[in-house]
């Protein structure tokens, strides 16, 4: 198989099970984060809070 198109990538199903990125037109899927990693996303958050907008919001990238 040659090289995935953005237009077949976008086209997959969504899965609630597995992560796939597309790079340089290979499918590439993401491990999931372990439990260390999970603890500190939570440890920073609770260290950025106090810097958030009025609203509370704290962006976060998954």
């Amino acid at each position: 198989m040659g090289s995935m198109t953005v237009d077949e990538f976008l086209a997959l199903p969504e899965s609630d099970s597995r992560v796939l990125e597309l790079r340089n037109g290979e499918l590439v899927e993401l491990s999931s984060p372990k439990k260390r990693h999970s603890q500190a996303v939570v440890h920073l958050n609770r260290m950025l809070f106090p810097f958030a907008d009025n609203s509370g919001w704290l962006q976060q990238e998954f």
